[in-house]
């Protein structure tokens, strides 16, 4: 979970989105995502994302499509933005994440390493 002081500066970013998802005026989950635009360099073409920082859901409405309908919103405004793809971290031990993620069309496209420091 992310902190308050990072939350509210990301609803204050320019390119933020923050979504949230209801039934019968309750909230059961949310998503706080930015849309990142680059210009061309050497390690890239230019380019604009949908960078999703954070997506929960109760836990009791899980598996009932509030993640998909958040995903899919943040994808349309993202879109008319010219955004051209959603990009997530996700960590590699939460197999049930990486595979709702799968699941909902993402694939693999990096890998970030770690070593402990003796």
């Amino acid at each position: 979970m992310i902190s308050r002081g990072t939350f509210l500066n990301m609803i204050e970013a320019e390119n933020a989105l923050v979504l949230v998802a209801e039934i019968e005026g309750e909230v059961i989950g949310f998503l706080c995502a930015g849309i990142e635009c680059h210009d061309e360099d050497y390690v890239s073409r230019a380019s604009c994302h949908v960078d999703i920082y954070e997506l929960s859901v109760t836990k009791i409405f899980q598996k009932q499509g509030a993640g998909f309908g958040l995903i899919t919103e943040a994808e349309k405004c993202g879109k008319s933005k010219k955004a051209c793809e959603t990009a997530i971290l996700a960590y590699a031990f939460n197999e049930n994440t990486l595979d709702f993620y799968k699941h909902n069309g993402f694939e693999p496209y990096g890998i970030q390493l770690k070593k402990k420091i003796d």
